[in-house]
């Protein structure tokens, strides 16, 4: 099963064998985030392209976490845990989701001209 990759992530070929870099803190923010969403009420939950914006904001404030294999991510999993890194993504997502809900995407801004 190939992983969806991010925008950020860069693949390499050698030899048949692909590499790739892969920012874990992405993965983070957007696991936390889900779960602070399903916590909001219906009426205060974010479009698709908030949710977008929440996350550029909360990762522009956070440090990035690169892997390239699944070893390194299992060692940046514990990292998170024992630092309690989850508590800053939480923190910055929810800064990220107060200046969102402060400055919501208008529908004639969300649409191409």
């Amino acid at each position: 099963m190939k992983r969806k990759t991010s925008s950020r992530t860069t693949t390499a070929n050698n030899a048949n064998k692909e590499f790739h870099v892969f920012n874990y803190m992405e993965e983070l923010v957007n696991i936390t985030l889900k779960g602070l969403i399903s916590q909001l009420p219906k009426t205060n939950k974010p479009s698709g392209r908030e949710e977008v914006d929440i996350r550029a904001l909360a990762l522009n404030r956070l440090w990035p976490m690169y892997v390239t294999t699944e070893k390194g991510k299992k060692f940046v999993q514990r990292d998170v845990v024992t630092d309690k890194i989850d508590r800053d993504v939480t923190r910055e997502l929810r800064a990220a989701l107060e200046i969102v809900a402060k400055h919501p995407v208008s529908k004639s801004a969300a649409v191409p001209a």
